[in-house]
């Protein structure tokens, strides 16, 4: 009961919050920057999605291969598409991770090194994210000087650091094990996160692999910079590019708070804001931000195609352990015969 109460209020208020946006923007300029689409920047701006979920794959991809698993680039490409996808059927992106750990974990008979494989992967992406947004707060002064977007933004940073306090560290669960070792119903749960978290810390063992997942996180990072510069130009503003430097990682922080559904209105807030507070048009923010929207939903609609057409396995399930009682690899011995009198009574006692 509470948590479709939840998604309802989420959804309502960034309705609410994008259309209270809407209603500041300048609509005759909106209108002139919709006139003035140029058709090159605009191919340009297309392609960046592919690049940048190709670079997110790659990394995810390199991830995997410290626990062992060597999935196919084309095969991770499509379950990284189809999490988009569901994305836009779940409150956040933790949705569309779940349902690719589900189905990778399907794909290589690991759910818990699927899914310490997906958290890894975003937790390094959200690191170099909170780096780069406290680059911007430490360039940008008049973002530090206005106060809902400083709160929004030390918000989404003390988020970050609860749920990395939460994840990696070993002693709240010690903790918790302590305090409900008497509840038999929490063992399970308590055993798989422990298990969890002995998977990401298998990952200590490779830092080459995650020093080259950082470099991968930083790239796509500047790929998100450099898709919002695109769509910009795309719009026919030949804006500089170091104010979208410094916002876009603000937006993309205070987005991942759950305030609405997808950030839904609270993106368009950030842009609008954002832009005005470093000398650029705040409706060229909320177009700016609609448009790399519209190319999300174009592009995570891919999704459902991934869906349909995915092979419901890509690896073959392992054979099942063999019996301990049946060590040699053979014939099964013959069958005993059912009637009795077959037996030989040779060396039998009885007279018969």
């Amino acid at each position: 009961m509470y948590k479709p109460i939840t998604r309802i209020l989420r959804i309502t208020l960034g309705l609410t919050l994008l259309a209270w946006v809407l209603s500041r923007a300048d609509w005759r300029e909106l209108a002139t920057l919709l006139q003035q689409i140029h058709l090159g920047w605009l191919a340009a701006f297309a392609i960046t999605t592919p690049i940048t979920v190709a670079l997110s794959v790659w990394k995810w991809k390199l991830l995997l291969h410290p626990l062992g698993h060597h999935p196919r680039f084309s095969t991770l490409f499509g379950l990284y598409i189809l999490s988009q996808f569901y994305n836009n059927l779940f409150p956040s992106s933790v949705g569309g991770d779940a349902v690719r750990a589900v189905m990778l974990g399907k794909r290589i008979n690991a759910y818990q090194q699927a899914l310490a494989s997906i958290i890894v992967e975003r937790f390094l992406g959200l690191t170099v994210l909170v780096a780069l947004g406290l680059i911007a707060i430490a360039l940008a002064s008049p973002l530090r000087q206005h106060p809902p977007l400083l709160t929004l933004t030390l918000a989404g940073l003390g988020l970050y650091s609860l749920v990395t306090i939460i994840i990696f560290d070993p002693r709240l669960l010690q903790l918790t094990r302590r305090l409900t070792h008497r509840f038999r119903v929490t063992h399970k749960p308590l055993d798989k996160l422990h298990r969890f978290q002995q998977s990401l810390r298998d990952y200590r063992r490779h830092r080459t692999a995650i020093v080259k997942a950082l470099l991968l996180s930083l790239a796509f990072h500047l790929g998100t910079i450099v898709n919002v510069y695109l769509a910009c130009r795309a719009l026919g503003e030949p804006v500089p590019w170091w104010p979208i430097a410094l916002i876009t990682p603000i937006a993309l922080i205070v987005t991942m708070l759950p305030i609405s559904f997808n950030g839904v209105g609270v993106r368009e807030w950030t842009f609008m804001v954002g832009f005005q507070l470093l000398g650029l048009s705040p409706t060229l923010g909320v177009a700016a931000s609609l448009l790399v929207r519209f190319k999300q939903l174009l592009w995570s609609s891919l999704g459902l195609l991934v869906h349909l057409t995915l092979p419901t396995t890509a690896y073959p399930s392992p054979p099942p352990p063999r019996s301990p009682r049946c060590p040699t690899v053979g014939p099964p011995d013959p069958a005993p015969p059912k009637n009795p009198s077959t037996f030989s009574t040779k060396g039998s006692t009885h007279a018969g």
